[in-house]
């Protein structure tokens, strides 16, 4: 008893205030979301945590904070308030939400000139995909994004500021960096300067062969905003990886994410599986994950977009079986570090999944089976394009949105005709679109992700048939290689 009263003084005495870099955005019951972009934390708050949040002066004591609320709060218990004040405060220290400051005779706990609370929550995405250029040192034969390549004009240096502080009042939590290639922008440095002082995480997608000491040094400034660095590796060694990205872009490649890993910034790998590298699929994974210690690796095939469209690396059907069991091999070597949206593992666990709803047995499938929801992109992100067009995911770079330079981004998030569509794909059933009628998989399936058969119709409702459940038993024999191991 006498240890608590005396944690409870010291407490009361202690002069507090808000973490400069946490965000507040207002919630519609009253409350708000807190985020520490330096920690890439979110925390939501009731009302009454709100209150006590948006009075977290500079300097104020949490004895003073007590007073305060206990004057707005009449009625309520002393010890109640104290202790409900003791509780939220420890929270917020144990988020690291609030840092302690000097007391001082000038601790007044006056209110900061900034607002406390930025916005609403859900004035706008969580993330955005921004595609900072079209210029591109590789040409990979597969690149779905080869076709926006040829709108030849970036934004300028001024044009991306000018959104990036526009994006300061909003709540989007990261920014994931693409092009072209990320690092051919010279003025890369000044617009990770922008973001972080917007407030705002990134992440950087490259193809690796750029990253050198001196854009090391830059992204070491900003160590704490930085989710991941992910580079794409299409192989083991050259011969491989070679094939598919050009000469000299193995050991390039590899310089720059040994750069990364010695310098102790977060990484990532990105594998696209090709009839060209199916073969390769575990000597990469021993190399990037084994021999390298990469965090994690993710997997995906190519997509019939772009370039995608032009040339056929697609896998073949004893190609496929053989790179979901290698792919499940690996991750019982390495468990929990080789992810998968889409491409050949994604496909193992829907389809397994697919079989044991059948069978009757409860499954934890993120989407609702029988309708088109698989797609979660217009209610988690948009994507810019290095132009400035709006479109719900990169994958979607033609289906266009609107403009940041002419366009609000709040507006198109909440009144877009095209994300309300998208947004109702779910309420589609698979028996209601004529191709999957008579499938005995209707009530299992979700349709995947639409780009593709937008790119080959112009519909955003139909399903993918490249992740078809019935056309891979039909093309591979009726194999199942969920059947003979485990993930």
């Amino acid at each position: 008893m006498c240890v608590f009263q005396e944690t409870r003084l010291t407490m009361g005495d202690r002069c507090i205030q808000r973490h400069p870099s946490v965000q507040a955005y207002s919630t519609a019951d009253g409350g708000a979301v807190l985020i520490h972009p330096d920690l890439g934390l979110d925390m939501f708050i009731n009302p009454l945590a709100r209150f006590i949040w948006e009075r977290l002066y500079p300097g104020i004591t949490v004895r003073n904070l007590t007073e305060i609320v206990g004057e707005a709060t009449e009625g309520a218990a002393a010890d109640e308030i104290r202790e409900d004040i003791r509780e939220f405060v420890e929270e917020l220290e144990s988020a690291k939400m609030v840092i302690d400051v000097k007391c001082t005779a000038d601790s007044a706990g006056l209110p900061a000139s900034e607002p406390v609370i930025l916005g609403e929550w859900n004035s706008a995405p969580g993330h955005l995909d921004l595609s900072l250029t079209h210029r591109c040192n590789l040409k990979c034969p597969y690149c779905f994004y080869d076709d926006e390549m040829a709108v030849e004009k970036d934004l300028t240096t001024d044009q991306w500021l000018t959104f990036i502080d526009h994006l300061r009042r909003l709540p989007v939590r990261e920014l994931i960096l693409s092009g072209g290639e990320v690092f051919t922008r010279r003025d890369l440095p000044v617009l990770l300067d922008a973001m972080e002082a917007a407030g705002k995480r990134f992440a950087v997608l490259t193809n690796g062969t750029l990253v050198n000491d001196a854009w090391i040094d830059v992204l070491k400034r900003h160590r704490s905003r930085l989710s991941y660095v992910q580079f794409s590796v299409d192989g083991s060694c050259p011969q491989v990886h070679d094939s598919i990205r050009g000469p000299g872009t193995f050991i390039r490649t590899m310089e720059g994410l040994k750069r990364v890993l010695a310098a102790g910034l977060p990484d990532m790998v990105r594998m696209t599986i090709t009839r060209l590298n199916a073969g390769d699929i575990e000597p990469t994974m021993d190399l990037l994950l084994g021999e390298l210690g990469v965090r994690q690796v993710g997997t995906n095939d190519v997509v019939t977009i772009g370039a995608g469209c032009r040339i056929n690396l697609g896998l073949t059907a004893p190609q496929h079986i053989e790179a979901m069991r290698s792919l499940v091999r690996m991750s019982g070597k390495y468990p929990g570090r080789i992810q998968a949206s889409a491409g050949p593992l994604a496909r193992y666990r829907t389809y397994r999944d697919i079989d044991r709803a059948m069978a009757g047995e409860t499954v934890r499938s993120s989407y609702r089976m029988g309708r088109l929801t698989s797609c979660g992109c217009m209610g988690l992100k948009l994507a810019i394009r290095h132009d400035g067009m709006i479109s719900p995911c990169n994958m979607l770079s033609d289906l266009h949105l609107g403009n940041i330079l002419t366009d609000s981004l709040e507006e198109v998030w909440r009144y877009s005709p095209i994300l309300k569509a998208m947004r109702d794909r779910a309420r589609i059933s698979l028996k209601e679109i004529e191709e999957c009628r008579d499938c005995e998989y209707a009530d299992y399936c979700t349709g995947n992700c639409p780009a593709t058969r937008f790119a080959e119709t112009g519909n955003l409702n139909l399903p993918n048939t490249s992740d078809c459940y019935r056309q891979f038993l039909e093309t591979c024999g009726g194999i199942k290689p969920w059947n003979d191991q485990e993930p």
